[in-house]
C-alpha cells in the first residue's frame, strides 16, 4: 500500500460516533509517542500485517513503534512477505529506517504451530502479548 493510499485511509477512519475523523499530521521535528502494536496470534495474519504497515513507512512518520511478538514469527512473516526489514530489541534509541523494535513476547517456538489453523497455544501467546 502506498504512502498516500494509507493516508488516505487513516484520514476517512469512521470512529462510529459524532466526532471527526482521524485526521493524519505529520510528526517531523517533534518528539513521536511511543506506541506498542501487538502481532496478534502467531499463526494467523497479524505478524503480517504488522509488517506491511512498517514497511510502508507510515507507522514511522506517525509514531516510535515497537512490536510485541516473537521475534522468529516477525522473521517468518518477512520472509513470506519478502519485505526486508531489520528487527531489534533494543527500545531506548530509535530505529535507523528499515528497522522494527520488537518485544518479544512468550511464544511457541514457529515449529510448535501451524500457520494458518487455530490453535490454543497461538491464542494464548496473543494474550500474553496483551499482558506484556
Amino acid at each position: 500500500m502506498a504512502r498516500t493510499e494509507a493516508r488516505q485511509i487513516l484520514s476517512n477512519v469512521s470512529l462510529n460516533c459524532d466526532l471527526p475523523a482521524t485526521v493524519y499530521i505529520p510528526l517531523r521535528g517533534i518528539m513521536k509517542p511511543r506506541i506498542a502494536i501487538t502481532s496478534g496470534d502467531p499463526a494467523g495474519i497479524g505478524p503480517e500485517i504488522v509488517l506491511r504497515a512498517a514497511g510502508s513507512g507510515i507507522l514511522d512518520e506517525l509514531c516510535d513503534p515497537i512490536v510485541i511478538g516473537d521475534m522468529a514469527v516477525m522473521e517468518r512473516a518477512a520472509a513470506l512477505t519478502e519485505i526486508s526489514m531489520k528487527f531489534i530489541t533494543e527500545t531506548a534509541c530509535p530505529p535507523a529506517p528499515g528497522t522494527l523494535k520488537v518485544l518479544s513476547g512468550d511464544a511457541p517456538a514457529p515449529g510448535d504451530f501451524e500457520p494458518g489453523i487455530p490453535q490454543a497455544i497461538c491464542g494464548e501467546a496473543a494474550y500474553r502479548y496483551l499482558l506484556h
